[in-house]
């Protein structure tokens, strides 16, 4: 499902930053990598990518973002993001699970792929942010699991899973003796959000401003730990 009027998809789940605009069947989609100084780069490429677009901010119909799992620091500089837009333009907001939002990448990057696909990125302190999903060519990904938190040794997966993509491909636990194609890089990027926030959207799903927050799946003891982490990588 497409989205039919001019919007906005922003992420800065891992070290890329990216933004995308969709308005019907036309795209556009602004990168740029590092992990650093996300905050001052997201809204240089969102002016780029409406300049591209040849729109206005005031244009703009929606706004989703990638909210999570994610890096912490990045999590909270794209809700911000949404959030202040949000805010100032009166648009709804969907907030998208990175993890789905890479399940969609595999599909759009391998089209002919199908079946389990496992999806995991690296939640740092000897954990891992990891989901599963259906791979079905030419249709949205389908969840098997919800997105969960887990240390290597309690990840428990499909075992028809062949494909994993994501930063930290090679601890997703599976057989040793299988075919596994491991991709470990996060193919997620801005525009892989639609294809979730969409059907969202059409729904009638959308939150206001005050209604976003970024998924952590985490404590806050922990939060404070990873937070004080990602300070230090941002410096």
């Amino acid at each position: 499902m497409q989205m039919r009027h001019p919007a906005l998809a922003i992420d800065c789940t891992d070290k890329v930053s990216s933004v995308a605009i969709q308005n019907g069947s036309q795209l556009w989609q602004v990168e740029e990598q590092g992990a650093r100084g996300q905050a001052r780069k997201i809204f240089s490429l969102i002016d780029q990518c409406l300049q591209q677009a040849q729109l206005e901010k005031n244009q703009l119909c929606s706004i989703c973002w990638a909210a999570g799992p994610g890096s912490f620091t990045g999590l909270r500089v794209a809700t911000a993001v949404a959030q202040g837009l949000s805010y100032a333009l009166n648009l709804p907001l969907v907030g998208v699970s990175s993890l789905e939002a890479q399940a969609v990448a595999a599909s759009r990057l391998y089209p002919d792929s199908y079946g389990p696909v496992a999806v995991i990125t690296n939640a740092h302190m000897g954990e891992y942010y990891w989901a599963i999903f259906e791979l079905v060519p030419g249709e949205r990904p389908i969840r098997l699991s919800p997105d969960m938190l887990s240390e290597e040794t309690q990840i428990s997966t499909d075992q028809r899973v062949r494909l994993v993509i994501g930063n930290s491909a090679e601890k997703m636990p599976l057989p040793a003796s299988a075919e596994i194609v491991r991709i470990e890089e996060t193919l997620l990027r801005a525009q892989d959000l639609f294809a979730v926030a969409a059907p969202a959207f059409a729904a009638g799903k959308g939150i206001s401003a005050r209604q976003a927050e970024p998924i952590y799946l985490r404590n806050k003891s922990a939060w404070k730990t990873l937070d004080q982490q990602s300070a230090k990588e941002q410096k």
